[in-house]
């Protein structure tokens, strides 16, 4: 059985850019999510830091993801946001796990 993949990227901005990093996420956010194979794209912000932020996003395939990857859109995006980053963002792909999987291996 197929599950979709999960990625969690975090990132902080520069504080000085804030708010264009702002509406560049917009715009990759709008236009993401009417990417085939997008189940989820959300953006969160830290409760204690405004420059702080963690996107989660939900694909269908891993085809689906790699196609987002490969979308202009979000090139321009990632291009444009490189300089208003404070630090390098961390990425980490997550998958489902059936709940037999888990108690399978007592």
């Amino acid at each position: 059985m197929s599950f979709p993949i999960v990625v969690l990227a975090f990132f902080r901005a520069k504080p000085e850019h804030l708010a264009e990093f702002r509406a560049a996420l917009a715009e990759l956010i709008r236009a993401t999510r009417l990417e085939p194979g997008c189940l989820r794209y959300d953006l969160q912000v830290s409760a204690d830091d405004p420059t702080s932020f963690v996107l989660i996003e939900e694909w269908a395939a891993q085809a689906s993801l790699e196609a987002h990857l490969a979308q202009p859109h979000t090139r321009t995006a990632l291009d444009k946001m490189a300089d208003w980053l404070a630090e390098k963002v961390q990425v980490s792909r997550w998958k489902a796990i059936e709940l037999d999987q888990l108690t399978a291996a007592r």
